[in-house]
C-alpha cells in the first residue's frame, strides 16, 4: 500500500504539471485511506491551482492552512515563489507581510 510520502510525490508531480484536478484526486485518495496530509502536501495542492491559474481556489487553500498551526518558513517560501513566478507582485508582497506578521524568520 502506498505511503504518505508516495502520495506526496504524486501530488507534487501534479503541482509541477499545473494539474490541480490530479493533485486534489491524490489528496482525496490519501485522506480516504486515513492518512493525514502534511503542510507540504497542502502547499503542493495550492501550487497546482496557482500554476493552473485558479488563483481564487489557491488563495482559499492558503486560508484553510492559515487557520491551523503556524506555517513553516518553507511553506511561506513556496507561496512567495509561486506568486512571484505567476507575476503577481501584489500577492507576493501581501504574503510576505503575512509571513513577517506571523513572526517567521
Amino acid at each position: 500500500s502506498p505511503s504518505p510520502n508516495s502520495y506526496g510525490a504524486m501530488i507534487e508531480t501534479c503541482a509541477e504539471a499545473g494539474d490541480p484536478k490530479g493533485a486534489e484526486g491524490w489528496l482525496d485518495e490519501m485522506m480516504d485511506r486515513s492518512m493525514e496530509p502534511s503542510e507540504g502536501v497542502y502547499i503542493e495542492v495550492f501550487r497546482a491551482h496557482a500554476r493552473a491559474g485558479n488563483l481564487d481556489i489557491a488563495k482559499r487553500k492558503l486560508l484553510v492552512l492559515m487557520a491551523g498551526p503556524p506555517l513553516a518558513v518553507e511553506s511561506y517560501a513556496a507561496v512567495l515563489s509561486t506568486f512571484l513566478k505567476a507575476q503577481l507582485p501584489r500577492l507576493t508582497l501581501e504574503w510576505f507581510d503575512k509571513m513577517v506578521d506571523a513572526g517567521v524568520q
